[in-house]
C-alpha cells in the first residue's frame, strides 16, 4: 500500500516556529513545551475494486439500446482499478496501471459484458508507454422481432408458396455488438515522439431490414475492420510538426443475404451487404510560432479509398443475362479508387491588447476515378410469379470545396467582448443536381459582464447560398450531368427531390444566453436559438422549401444550504420542414405542399445531500415527450390516380420517465457502499411498427413487420461495495 502524506504541516511549522524561538525569552511562551499534534492529513488510495448486484424487472431491447441491460434478472458486476507509480523523491518515472469497468456478467443477449472494457498501461513518463486495451459496445433494437426467415436466411416452403405466411415466424434477438482490441505505443527521444497502434474490431448479430419485395427480414452483421497507425512527431519551443500514416481495412465477411420474395417461386435472390474496401492516409501537421502573439498552422491529408468486392449476381426468369449482369454490378468487382485531398492553412494572432483575429483557408476534395456504371434495381412482380428490375446508373459523385474564414474579437471594454467574422465557401460537383455552389455567410456576437450577477451573450448570423440552375431535360426534369455537360441532362432523374444541400439558400440564425446570480447560492441561466432556411428551387422542381430549429430552456441551480444543492432544466425543441412534392410521378404539374414537425419537451430536477461526511443521497427525475406531426397544406390540381391521392397521416408521440433514488455511505476511510433505485417508463405509438394488411402479397407489401411499437416500464436496483487499499 501506497499512503502519502502532506509536508504542508510540517513546513508550516518550521517557518513559523523560528520567530517564536529567537522571541523565547521575552515570553511566557515556552518553545520547549509539548506542542500539540497536527491532524494527519488523509490518506490517498491508488487501488480499488468494486463488486456488486443489479436486478431489472423487464426484458427490453429499447431500455438496454445503448447500455447492454437488456434482459430481464439479476446480475453481478464489478469495476477495479489497480496502479503502481515511483515516488516522488525516487527520481524514477516508471508507472503501470490496470483498469476494469462496467464488468457485467450475465446477461444473455449480448453475453458477458456488452459494456465492459479493460485498459493496461506501463511505462516511464517522458520516455516511453505502452498501452492495451479492450472495449465491448453492444446496440440492442428489438426483443420481439419475429421474422420466416431464420438466421440462416432459410425459408419454410410454405411461405415460398406464400400459404399460412403468419404461422412460419421465427422471434429473434435484433442487436450487435462491437468487440475492440487496442495496442498502442510511444517512444520519446529528445524532441522526437514515434508512435504506433494497432486496432481491430469485429462486428456481429442481426438488424431488422426491409426492401419493397421481400418486405421485413433480418441483415446479418459480421464484420472485421483492421486499423494500423505510425506517426513521428517533431516538438520544439518554436516548431511543432508531425508525419502520420494509417491504413483501414474492412472485411465483410458474408457477401450477400438470401432473400426470398413472398408469393415467387423462383429464388432466392442475393441482398448485397456492405462491400469490403480499404483507405490509406498520409497526414503532415505543422504549427510554428512566429511570435508570442502570433502562430502559423498547416495541415494536409491524403487519402486513397479502394474498393474492388465483387457483388452477388442474381438470375431469374424475369431478366436477360445483360440485365442479371447489371444486376450484379460488376461480379467481377467494382474496381473503385477514390483519392481525398484535404489542406487546411491558418494564422493566429493578438497583435494589441485585447485584440486577437484569425484566418484561414480550407480544400476538401474528393475524386472517384470510376466510369458511369449501370445498375438493376429489383422489385418483384407477383402475377407473373417473377423478378424483373429497373435500370440506373452509379454515379461516380466528386466534388471539391474550399472555405475562407476570417474572424476577429475585441475587447472594447475588460467586462465586454465583440467578435465578428466571415465565411466564404465555394462548391464544384460532378453527377450533381448542382454542379457549382457559392455561399457567403456573416456573424457578430457580443458576449459581456454586466456585473457581478449579470452576464449575457447575443449572436447573429446571416448567410446566402446560390446555386447554378439545374440541369434540365426536354421534359424540363432535373437530372444528372456528367463534368463537361454544358448544362446537357446525362442521366434523368426524374421524380427526384432536389437536395437540401444543393439548393439555394438565405439562411438567419440568432443565438442568445443570459445568466443571473443574485447570490452565491442561487445561479439563474437562459439559453436560445433560432435558425431559419428559405431555399430556392426551379419552378417544377420538388424538395424542401424552408425550415427553422428552435430551441430555448431555463436552468437553475440552487443551493439552500451547504448541504443540499438542486439542479432544474427545461429545454423546448421544435424542427419544422416544408416541402413540396410530387402527388404523380407521371408529371411534374401535380404536387402537393407537406409540412412536417418534431416538437421536444424536457424538463428535470437533480437533488443532492450531503447529510454528513460518511452519508450522501442523491434523487433525480427527468420527463421527455415528443410529437412528430405530418399535414398537407394544398394539392395542386391534376390527374391524380388512386395510388398517389394525399390523405392524412397521424402523428406520431413518444413519451418516457425517469425516476432514481441513490445514495452512499462510508463504511470505513476506505469502504464505501453504494445503492440506487430506477423507475424508467417509455411509450410509444409509431404506427411505422403496425402492418394490418399482414402478408398479403397483392397489397405489394412482402412481409410484415411483427414487430410492435416501442414501450417499457422497467425497475431497476443496484448495490454495491467499493474497497480502496
Amino acid at each position: 500500500m501506497n499512503t502519502r502524506y502532506t509536508l504542508r504541516a510540517v513546513a508550516l511549522a518550521s517557518v513559523c516556529l523560528a520567530p517564536l524561538a529567537a522571541n523565547a525569552q521575552e515570553s511566557d511562551f515556552d518553545v520547549g513545551s509539548t506542542a500539540a499534534v497536527a491532524p494527519a492529513a488523509p490518506a490517498i488510495y491508488d487501488n480499488e475494486a468494486e463488486l456488486g448486484i443489479r436486478t431489472q424487472s423487464q426484458t427490453s431491447g429499447v431500455f438496454g439500446r445503448y447500455n447492454g441491460q437488456v434482459s430481464a434478472g439479476a446480475f453481478v458486476f464489478g469495476n477495479f482499478k489497480l496502479q503502481s507509480r515511483d515516488d516522488w523523491k525516487s527520481g524514477n518515472t516508471q508507472y503501470f496501471s490496470l483498469v476494469g469497468k462496467n464488468l457485467d456478467f450475465g446477461d444473455g443477449n449480448n453475453a458477458i459484458g456488452p459494456e465492459s472494457s479493460l485498459a493496461f498501461k506501463i511505462g516511464n513518463q517522458g520516455k516511453w508507454g505502452v498501452k492495451v486495451g479492450y472495449d465491448a459496445i453492444s446496440w440492442a433494437q428489438s426483443t420481439q422481432f419475429s421474422s420466416p426467415f431464420d438466421r440462416k436466411d432459410a425459408l419454410p416452403s410454405a411461405v415460398a408458396a406464400n400459404a399460412n405466411i403468419n404461422a412460419n415466424l421465427t422471434p429473434m434477438f435484433m442487436g450487435l455488438r462491437r468487440d475492440i482490441g487496442t495496442v498502442s505505443g510511444q517512444f520519446i527521444e529528445n524532441d522526437l515522439t514515434f508512435t504506433g497502434a494497432i486496432r481491430h474490431e469485429h462486428k456481429e448479430g442481426e438488424i431488422e431490414q426491409s426492401i419493397r419485395t421481400a418486405g421485413v427480414f433480418p441483415e446479418s452483421v459480421n464484420y472485421d475492420t483492421d486499423r494500423y497507425d505510425a506517426g513521428v512527431a517533431y516538438n520544439t519551443k518554436k516548431l511543432q510538426a508531425q508525419l502520420g500514416y494509417s491504413l483501414s481495412n474492412f472485411t465483410d465477411n458474408q457477401l450477400a443475404d438470401n432473400v426470398f420474395v413472398p408469393g415467387i417461386t423462383t429464388g432466392p435472390y442475393a441482398y448485397s451487404l456492405p462491400p469490403s474496401n480499404q483507405a490509406h492516409s498520409l497526414t503532415a501537421n505543422v504549427g510554428y510560432n512566429v511570435s508570442p502573439a502570433t502562430r502559423l498552422n498547416a495541415n494536409f491529408v491524403y487519402g486513397l479509398q479502394l474498393q474492388n468486392s465483387p457483388f452477388p449476381q442474381n438470375t431469374s426468369r424475369g431478366l436477360t443475362p445483360v440485365q442479371s449482369g447489371e444486376l450484379a454490378m460488376g461480379p467481377n468487382g467494382l474496381g473503385a479508387v477514390v483519392n481525398t485531398y484535404y489542406g487546411n492553412v491558418s494564422a493566429t494572432t493578438r497583435p494589441m491588447a485585447g485584440l486577437d483575429a484569425r484566418i484561414s483557408y480550407t480544400i476538401d476534395k474528393r475524386q472517384d476515378e470510376r466510369s458511369v456504371l449501370p445498375s438493376r434495381a429489383l422489385y418483384g412482380d407477383w402475377g407473373a410469379n417473377t423478378v424483373t428490375g429497373d435500370a440506373h446508373s452509379s454515379m461516380p459523385v466528386s466534388w471539391t470545396i474550399q472555405t475562407a474564414k476570417a474572424e476577429a474579437g475585441y475587447k472594447v471594454l475588460d467586462s465586454t467582448k465583440v467578435s465578428a467574422g466571415v465565411t466564404y465557401v465555394d462548391t464544384m460537383r460532378e453527377y450533381s443536381f448542382v454542379d457549382h455552389q457559392a455561399e457567403l455567410s456573416e456573424w457578430a456576437k457580443v458576449k459581456t459582464q454586466f456585473s457581478s450577477k449579470i452576464d449575457g451573450m447575443l449572436g447573429y448570423t446571416h448567410g446566402v447560398r446560390t446555386s447554378n440552375a439545374e440541369v434540365a431535360n426536354s421534359s424540363g426534369l432535373i437530372g444528372f450531368s456528367g463534368p463537361g455537360s454544358n448544362g446537357a441532362v446525362d442521366y434523368n432523374m426524374a421524380g427526384s427531390n432536389m437536395p437540401y444541400y444543393e439548393a439555394g439558400r438565405v439562411q438567419d440564425a440568432v443565438k442568445s444566453r443570459a445568466g443571473y446570480a443574485p447570490s452565491d447560492d442561487i445561479q439563474l441561466g437562459l439559453n436560445g436559438k433560432f435558425t431559419y432556411d428559405k431555399y430556392t428551387i426551379q419552378g417544377n422542381d420538388t424538395g424542401m422549401l424552408n425550415d427553422y430549429t428552435l430551441t430555448f430552456g431555463p436552468d437553475i441551480t440552487f443551493a439552500p444550504n451547504k448541504a443540499v444543492t438542486a439542479h432544474l432544466f427545461y429545454n423546448y425543441e421544435q424542427v419544422y420542414h416544408l416541402s413540396q412534392n410530387l402527388s404523380n410521378g407521371s408529371t411534374h404539374q401535380d404536387y402537393t405542399t407537406d409540412s412536417t414537425a418534431d416538437t421536444t419537451h424536457v424538463a428535470g430536477v437533480d437533488v443532492d445531500w450531503k447529510v454528513d461526511e460518511k452519508l450522501k443521497l442523491h434523487a433525480g427525475y427527468t420527463f421527455m415527450e415528443g410529437d412528430t406531426t405530418f399535414t398537407d397544406l394544398n394539392s395542386q390540381p391534376g390527374a391524380f390516380n388512386n395510388n398517389n391521392v394525399a390523405s392524412p397521416i397521424p402523428g406520431i408521440n413518444m413519451q418516457s420517465q425517469s425516476l432514481v433514488l441513490g445514495g452512499s455511505y462510508e463504511l470505513m476511510p476506505n469502504i464505501t457502499w453504494y445503492g440506487s433505485y430506477g423507475l424508467d417508463y417509455m411509450k410509444s405509438n409509431d404506427w411505422a411498427f403496425s402492418n394490418p394488411t399482414g402478408y398479403d402479397a397483392s397489397i405489394n407489401n412482402g412481409a410484415s413487420l411483427t414487430d410492435t411499437a416501442p414501450s417499457y416500464l422497467v425497475s431497476s436496483f443496484r448495490t454495491s461495495v467499493k474497497v480502496k487499499w
